[in-house]
């Protein structure tokens, strides 16, 4: 293993002098953060923390349910190198292996893996894929299959993630830009390496997609909590947080004072129906939180318009109408 890079061990020794405030409003984060938007080719936010397997616990605790799965290969160091870490830092979220040759995921295993149990109650449902570039085993996604299996995911509704231990190898190999490697090709979220690129502590989960901003993941946890402090009014501690938080962060702050507790979720779903067969839909979720933790659901599906999926919602529709109503049984 090679040793830290001399002129990261420089700059490291010159910011221990002075003090900074904490919680990522130092200005050597906000310095990382306006250089990576340079690099990247757009706006992003960073998020330091100490290792690799931090960076992507925490990077797909933002983007899956305790209820989700992940897709990944079981090569991959998520599966292999970060013990019960990935589930632990979700909430119970479970990995589902993907095969394909040379450690990388095969398009048409991911199709049937982003598909299977999809609806099922009884089953986590496929909530993100993550993929690692470059693999474990030396090998590199080109642009074209990077692309390929962004789609796939997408139209199945899940996020996408990278594991970039060894980003920068992948770009050298490529000869790609970074925004070529991440956002431009459907990549949601990056967990970018620096302890693999000479480096010494810490790496950097990065989100980086159009449609998902920086900040969601901050105001959807926001929202959680708001939720949270209407359930529990009298929490002391959960008081002490939301007042910390408030003070340490401006954004935080303003978030707070919206006062928005709807939790919203949308992406496309395949159905099955026993009278009209296979319908391809997308959904939109809204959660009410209520007091006493309950939690009232409303989901709108809707298809394509011109798409085979509207015919058969029409002739369901159709079927319902002509079909007499089932009598109401009577008490004995």
């Amino acid at each position: 293993m090679a040793g830290a890079s001399p002129e990261i061990v420089r700059a490291v020794a010159a910011a221990t002098a002075g003090d900074a405030p904490p919680y990522g409003n130092d200005p050597f984060t906000d310095s990382a953060r306006r250089k990576l938007s340079e690099i990247f080719e757009r706006d992003v936010d960073i998020f330091p923390v100490s290792t690799g397997t931090a960076a992507n616990c925490l990077a797909l605790a933002t983007l899956t349910p305790p209820w989700g799965s992940v897709l990944c290969h079981p090569d991959s160091h998520i599966n292999n190198d970060e013990c019960g870490a990935p589930k632990f830092f979700t909430n119970g979220a479970k990995l589902v292996g993907g095969q394909g040759d040379d450690s990388k995921i095969d398009p048409g295993a991911l199709h049937q893996a982003a598909r299977r149990r999809a609806g099922d109650v009884h089953s986590v449902q496929p909530s993100v894929l993550s993929i690692s570039q470059a693999t474990e085993s030396g090998s590199v996604y080109s642009l074209d299959e990077i692309r390929r299996l962004g789609s796939i995911a997408r139209d199945a509704g899940l996020r996408v993630h990278m594991d970039g231990g060894r980003f920068a190898n992948a770009l050298d190999h490529l000869g790609a830009t970074p925004a070529e490697m991440t956002w431009k090709a459907g990549i949601d979220v990056l967990s970018f390496g620096a302890l693999s690129s000479s480096s010494f502590g810490p790496n950097a989960s990065r989100t980086a997609a159009a449609g998902f901003p920086g900040c969601a993941a901050k105001r959807s946890r926001c929202w959680l909590l708001r939720a949270e402090a209407g359930r529990e009014p009298h929490d002391r501690a959960l008081r002490d947080l939301v007042g910390e938080l408030s003070m340490l962060s401006t954004e935080f702050r303003s978030q707070w004072a919206v006062h928005d507790v709807r939790i919203r979720h949308d992406g496309s779903k395949r159905l099955w129906h026993p009278q009209i067969g296979d319908l391809e839909l997308t959904y939109q979720s809204l959660d009410l939180p209520m007091s006493n933790r309950t939690v009232y659901g409303l989901t709108i599906y809707t298809a394509e318009p011109g798409s085979t999926s509207e015919e058969r919602l029409k002739l369901l529709g159709s079927l319902a109408a002509t079909q007499p109503a089932h009598p109401t049984s009577q008490p004995r």
